[in-house]
């Protein structure tokens, strides 16, 4: 449409110039022609001057009629007026075949539409002005010779329209219209210009220009599409990776932490020093757990892969058990850590516990880290709801080193600290206040921070909660101590290929009530094991030697140990991961590493599970 628009609008003003031409020619011929029949006239007047004084002073009638005689040798006079210069007509004369004067005495325009002219002049005589007279003068000829030149401009210049037409049509149009069309295939590497290309002018350095940057940006493109490969299978191996490293950090950390769990168990056997040395193990430990779980929530979150869970609770009660939770880390360094909950706050709402606590951990950690020998305070308000919802503020406040104003535009930023120097002294990864925020937005809530250097931080999170009206399900979290010894009378397989894993779960389940238990070093080991007998609950690792957790879980469900209960007990913790295992047939999913409560809360929450499942069978 717009090529067609700029080639119309080129051929109309050619158009229009050699129209424009052609009318001025035209003019100009018209008028040397009209000029020269005037003067012709008025030379014609001047010879017959002295009759015209003679005819008009003297008034003799044979001089009329020597002089009616003259004037017949001139066809083209068709009639003439001699007045007085008072004005007084004193001899008039009209041609016998044209008895009408003129109808309109315009200078310019009857000559041509009405083939007379009239010119109108004072007659001069040796300097002297004698007389006044109108002389009628017949222009067909000029008419007809005006109208010939006419054509032959219009023709000349339709010629001439016609060949600027096809140069302008060769040495533009057709480039141009090539150019156009090659325009939407550029970046292909296959624009050719074999017209445009050839002419020995801009065009042709314009085709030549196009057909290399054609090139280049098609090369352009081939490396940006090899780029996005290796990004893509970069990306691919750091998943892979941050898979494996997750799989094998927390393998040997799930022993370190089941371990101290244990030796916590006999703490009143070790002597004083003993005890302190298992206190640092635990904060090791649990720091240890921290940093992993960090990158692997962020790198979940990058991806958006990690999901909320948001189920039933009181937030009166989560807050105290966040709260007595960081109570000992408090101490350690010397904080006054207080707690202040609004009266005013719903006995229950619909939230992600875990979620939640691990933004208020990571804020409390932070606060109490950066606040030695301070205070921090968790504090709780209850601000606009209805009747289904209620808006909460959860603040942590410290009087710690605070942050510079200007660093706190990047606060939120991953591996980020508002002083290099703080790392150093305090330690960390730069990772929690990502998490915070990106958990936050997960949620769709607001996290903010307001700081003064030396004087403390203030970081509110405000949220948007559903309200949950009591006896709603979920409400039974503390359904795991229902059973003291929840393998009472169990028989248990554990699959697992790591010697320390299995030692640790040798302990936790005897604690948890197992006496009959079964050890299996790979899934193929798992799978003739359920061959030969049956078992209540089966622990499956997923990556084993000889065949992995998933293809043993498969197998064990054609064969007779099919409803057998079947809990993934693996250090791969993502989300893709519990799928997999679920998908693979596993009823539930427990990441390492684990600990006794946790354990046992995975156990009973599982069998009842299955035991609903299977009351509801017809």
């Amino acid at each position: 449409m717009i090529q067609q628009s700029l080639t119309q609008r080129l051929n109309l003003a050619i158009f229009a110039v050699m129209a424009l031409l052609a009318f001025v020619i035209s003019a100009w011929s018209y008028k040397v022609d009209l000029q020269t029949m005037r003067a012709q006239y008025t030379g014609v007047a001047g010879s017959l001057a002295p009759t015209m004084i003679e005819l008009v002073v003297l008034d003799q009638p044979e001089t009329v009629t020597e002089f009616n005689r003259q004037l017949r040798n001139f066809p083209q006079l068709r009639g003439l007026t001699l007045m007085t210069l008072q004005g007084e007509v004193r001899y008039e004369y009209r041609r016998q075949d044209t008895a009408l004067a003129c109808p309109r005495d315009l200078p310019w325009l009857a000559p041509l539409a009405d083939g007379c002219m009239v010119i109108r002049q004072k007659l001069e005589f040796e300097s002297a002005q004698w007389l006044n007279y109108a002389m009628e003068v017949d222009t067909k000829e000029l008419q007809t010779q005006i109208f010939r030149q006419a054509m032959m401009v219009v023709m000349g210049t339709l010629f001439c329209f016609w060949l600027i037409y096809r140069s302008i049509r060769r040495w533009v149009i057709r480039p141009v219209d090539e150019l156009v069309a090659g325009l939407p295939l550029m970046g292909s590497g296959q624009v050719k210009f074999p017209y445009a290309g050839v002419h020995r002018s801009e065009l042709a350095m314009l085709a030549r220009t196009l057909e290399s940057s054609d090139r280049q940006l098609y090369e352009r493109q081939l490396q940006a599409k090899e780029l996005n490969s290796r990004l893509e299978a970069s990306l691919q191996a750091k998943s892979d990776f941050l898979a494996n490293a997750s799989h094998e950090i927390r393998t040997p950390l799930n022993a370190v932490t089941g371990f101290i769990e244990c030796l916590e168990a006999q703490r009143a056997r070790l002597t004083p020093e003993g005890q302190e040395q298992l206190k640092l193990l635990q904060g090791a430990s649990q720091s240890l757990l921290h940093i992993v779980n960090d990158v692997l929530d962020f790198s979940r979150l990058e991806a958006g892969e990690l999901k909320l869970d948001p189920q039933p609770g009181c937030p009166s009660d989560f807050l105290q058990r966040v709260h007595a939770h960081y109570q000992g880390m408090a101490r350690l360094h010397k904080v006054e850590f207080g707690l202040c909950l609004d009266p005013k706050l719903p006995a229950r709402v619909v939230m992600d516990e875990g979620r939640l606590e691990q933004i208020l951990g990571n804020l409390l950690t932070n606060a109490i880290k950066f606040s030695p020998g301070g205070q921090v305070e968790l504090i709780c308000r209850a601000q606009s709801g209805d009747s289904d919802y209620c808006q909460l503020c959860f603040s942590v406040k410290d009087t710690g080193i605070g942050i510079e104003p200007q660093k706190l535009a990047g606060i939120f930023d991953a591996y980020t600290q508002a002083d290099g120097s703080v790392t150093r002294r305090f330690g960390g990864t730069g990772l929690g206040l990502a998490i915070c925020k990106r958990l936050s937005q997960l949620m769709q809530a607001n996290l903010e921070v307001e700081s003064q250097p030396q004087q403390g931080s203030c970081f509110t999170l405000s949220l948007t909660l559903p309200l949950s009206q009591p006896g709603s399900a979920g409400e039974n979290r503390g359904a795991s101590s229902e059973l003291e010894r929840p393998l009472q009378g169990v028989k248990v397989l554990l699959a697992e290929d790591n010697i320390s894993n299995q030692k640790l779960m040798q302990v936790m389940l005897k604690r948890l009530g197992c006496d009959a238990l079964t050890l299996a070093s790979n899934g193929q080991q798992a799978v003739d094991a359920c061959q030969r007998e049956s078992f209540d609950l089966v622990f499956m690792d997923c990556q084993m030697p000889v065949m992995d957790g998933y293809r043993a879980t498969r197998q064990i469900r054609l064969g007779p140990s099919a409803e057998t209960l079947i809990l993934a007990l693996t250090a791969n913790a993502t989300e893709e991961d519990r799928q997999r295992c679920l998908d693979s047939g596993m009823d539930d999913f427990l990441a390492k590493p684990v600990t006794l409560a946790t354990l046992g809360e995975g156990i009973c929450a599982a069998r009842r599970r299955q035991g609903k499942q299977a009351s509801q069978l017809p």
